[in-house]
């Protein structure tokens, strides 16, 4: 049971980390995009 709630819990860290990530990135290519006009 705990095995299960851990593995949910760090499926959540993960997609939050992920989620995090892409949008730093999304912002960093339009930023860059900006830049370049």
């Amino acid at each position: 049971m705990s095995v299960i709630k851990s593995d949910i819990l760090y499926n959540m860290q993960f997609q939050e980390v992920m989620t995090e990530y892409a949008f730093a990135f999304l912002m960093r290519k339009i930023f860059v995009h900006f830049q370049m006009l």
